[in-house]
């Protein structure tokens, strides 16, 4: 995922693709653990996972992935004094 942004970005926008690729490499990771964990931790409260777990885990995944995105652009500006 980082190379492609890496090769679609024009050069002087290739931090932000190095950004978005990790921002997208750490979405699929939570992803993953959300969509593992959540239905296992609703069946152990009793509650159906096939009724809860989808809307739940849309929600809670896009939430993570844009204030990741936003607080890895955040950084990056701020550490490395990139041009905005």
């Amino acid at each position: 995922m980082i190379l492609l942004s890496l090769i679609w970005a024009r050069p002087q926008e290739r931090w932000v693709a190095l950004i978005a690729g990790m921002v997208m490499a750490t979405n699929t990771i939570v992803a993953v653990t959300l969509g593992t964990l959540l239905p296992m931790a609703l069946t152990r409260l009793k509650l159906d996972p096939a009724l809860v777990s989808g809307p739940l885990v849309t929600t809670m995944l896009d939430t993570i992935g844009f204030l990741t995105f936003l607080s890895l652009i955040s950084l990056a500006l701020n550490v490395f004094h990139l041009p905005t």
